[in-house]
């Protein structure tokens, strides 16, 4: 029987307070400025705040979540992305999540919802998590607002 030892890295990011995210913009990419745990020194919260980058030496696989909190509001969509980018600023990989208000009676209470996927990454790449939103005016990003990576392979 042979074992592999697992390097446990990751990070789980916050906001405290609001972000405003205007109507129909192309996005808002989220500076986290609170730090749940940050095993591995993923996340600066001074430098690039909204960013989570592979240290050196821990490429593989990770697992990212996110959960977008926004303000009650009746109209419109939400949406929130994972965006992965390399050390040289080229787009790697995108995935994306959609929630429409209407559909789901949103105008008297905060919502909030999660988005999750696996990516392969290399050290130096970074990943943002952006929110847009289509409300017809502007919605903030609440706490609640979350951001976490996890390595799960090498």
């Amino acid at each position: 029987m042979t074992l592999i030892r697992q390097i446990v890295a990751g990070c789980k990011l916050g906001i405290s307070g609001t972000i405003a995210v205007a109507d129909g913009t192309t996005g808002v990419d989220i500076e986290f400025t609170t730090e749940g745990w940050d095993d591995g020194g993923f996340h600066d919260l001074v430098t690039n705040k909204e960013r989570i980058t592979i240290p050196a030496n821990l490429g593989g696989r990770y697992q990212f979540s996110a959960r977008a909190a926004f303000d009650a509001d009746i109209l419109g969509d939400r949406y929130a992305s994972i965006t992965r980018r390399n050390s040289s600023d080229v787009v790697q990989g995108q995935i994306s999540n959609l929630i429409s208000a209407p559909s789901l009676g949103l105008n008297s209470v905060e919502h909030s919802f999660p988005l999750s996927d696996v990516f392969k990454a290399e050290p130096g790449d970074y990943f943002i998590l952006t929110l847009t939103q289509t409300s017809t005016s502007t919605l903030d990003a609440r706490m609640g607002t979350t951001f976490t990576c996890q390595r799960i392979s090498s």
